[in-house]
């Protein structure tokens, strides 16, 4: 073998040689920017389940504080605002539930993710307005029981169906009586008064905190309820 062949074979193995090490070079890049990718559409995947289970729990809220207006608007409606300049409404206010459907709860573990939102105050607003539309469940509940299981026995004890003048239904039901009613009516008022306004605002303040933070999912909206002319 003559030069010329020696120098014909340590050619060709050089040229195989940086064949295969282009070749396993190109095969890393290809794999590596494989896996890139593939990292990157798995986080993507990941961002996008987390923002719709987040938008589905802020849904979820929203759906549930509708619940607590509707009722309050429908309470306020037909049974507060009849009743609202009567001297007379602990009395003449008729035992009538506040109708919601069920219990009312929010998912507060759902929604931990809020406090890393612009308003991390938004969790303690929730978190009244649920106990303040309890509270007025409750209050209701207890008149309604005040008035269904003593007011309307010693009413017709009394003889006082009909157009008694007020002063006469306070002295035969007597002041303890008529103290309970009084002192649940009047917060009763008070409470759906303030709470149809409230629970819009936290709603509100619910929508604002959330956005930023579902990337473009949808919030549901809600309807408000027309309102009756407040008597004066």
């Amino acid at each position: 073998m003559d030069s010329k062949d020696i120098l014909e074979l340590a050619g060709n193995f050089v040229t195989t040689l940086l064949g295969v090490g282009l070749g396993a070079w190109l095969a890393f890049k290809i794999d590596r920017r494989k896996s890139r990718e593939e990292r990157e559409l798995a986080e993507r995947n990941r961002r996008d389940e987390e923002s719709a289970r987040r938008a589905s729990a802020v849904n979820l809220a929203i759906h549930q504080l509708s619940r607590m207006y509707s009722a309050m608007m429908q309470f306020r409606n037909e049974v507060v605002d009849p009743m609202r300049k009567s001297p007379a409404a602990w009395y003449e206010m008729p035992p009538t539930d506040i109708y919601c459907g069920g219990r009312i709860e929010l998912e507060f573990s759902s929604l931990q993710f809020l406090f890393s939102s612009s308003d991390p105050g938004i969790m303690a607003m929730l978190a009244m307005e649920e106990t303040r539309f309890a509270n007025l469940v409750l209050l209701v509940n207890r008149r309604n029981a005040m008035h269904l299981d003593q007011l309307q026995p010693m009413q017709e004890r009394k003889g006082l169906e009909g157009s008694a003048e007020l002063g006469a239904i306070e002295k035969a039901l007597g002041p303890r009586i008529v103290s309970s009613m009084k002192s649940y009516t009047g917060p009763i008022i008070e409470f759906t008064d303030r709470g149809v306004v409230s629970v819009l605002q936290v709603i509100n303040a619910l929508r604002a905190a959330a956005l930023p933070m579902i990337d473009g999912n949808k919030l549901i909206a809600i309807e408000t309820l027309p309102e009756k002319a407040r008597q004066g």
